[in-house]
């Protein structure tokens, strides 16, 4: 087996690892800083009551999803509510091709006005074109919906509270794998003692703790965060050069001036 393929079978259990400890401390955030959040608890029982009292939304097996029956009374019932004891919730139609629901189901084609003022669906239309018309007028009262109740303030803190448990623990989890392991194991991973490989400096001296700082940062930047931003085109440029270089270096070994070897038996 030679070393490219150490490389990669090495970097596959040590992804692993980080994945499972990613999970782990994901439960133990969850545990700590969600279920017994009292502020995080009361804010996505009333995020969820809004969505439930706006007509909208109806729960399912303990989650809450889109309506699929009444859609037309819900929406007309849902333009008639008020979402600060006076105001109405606005019809918000960024193709600015209609200004109310009713608008929208007049210009269609797929409805006509009776004497009463109600719209009646015409004959001869589909299912899908009732489908795809009610799927939009969903979409535009949601968005009417988010902007205007509080439910928008509620999910920012929901969502802040998420994101900061999701940024911290992938950020220990790599730390932990790809940076203190190392340290512990004398320049190994899990994964690289495993196939018996270590980083060393590329004049083959001991690798310093710059150059594992280097290495680490300049991995985590490009095939975690950069790769996440940009469509996972930075590790696929990694990759190519990870392949073609003599001594299966990345960006983040030449940057760093190191590269992995096998240990000498």
């Amino acid at each position: 087996m030679n070393l490219r393929i150490k490389r990669i079978l090495s970097s596959l259990i040590d992804f692993c690892i980080m994945l499972g400890l990613f999970f782990f401390l994901s439960y133990i955030y969850s545990l700590i800083f969600v279920q017994n959040n009292e502020k995080y608890q009361n804010y996505a029982s009333e995020a969820n009551q809004i969505l439930l009292d706006s007509g909208l939304f109806k729960e399912e097996k303990g989650e809450l999803v889109e309506i699929d029956t009444l859609i037309d009374d819900k929406l007309n019932s849902f333009y008639k509510m008020t979402y600060n004891e006076k105001d109405t919730y606005p019809y918000i139609d960024n193709t600015d091709k209609y200004v109310s629901y009713n608008d929208a189901k007049e210009k269609s084609g797929l409805f006509h006005q009776i004497s009463n003022g109600s719209y009646v669906p015409n004959e001869g239309k589909t299912d899908e074109e009732f489908a795809s018309f009610y799927k939009k007028e969903l979409t535009k009262a949601e968005i009417s919906l988010y902007n205007y109740s509080n439910y928008k303030n509620l999910k920012q803190y929901i969502d802040h509270i998420n994101k900061i448990g999701g940024y911290t623990n992938i950020v220990v989890s790599n730390v932990l794998v790809y940076l203190i392991v190392p340290f512990i194991l004398k320049d190994k991973t899990l994964g690289e003692k495993i196939f018996k490989l270590k980083l060393v400096s590329q004049d083959n001296n001991k690798a310093s703790i710059v150059q594992h700082f280097v290495r680490f940062i300049a991995w985590f930047m490009i095939d975690i965060l950069m790769s996440t931003w940009l469509f996972f085109i930075p590790i696929t440029i990694n990759m190519i050069i990870f392949l073609i270089d003599k001594k299966s270096r990345g960006i983040a070994d030449l940057l760093a001036v190191t590269m992995v070897i096998e240990e000498e038996q």
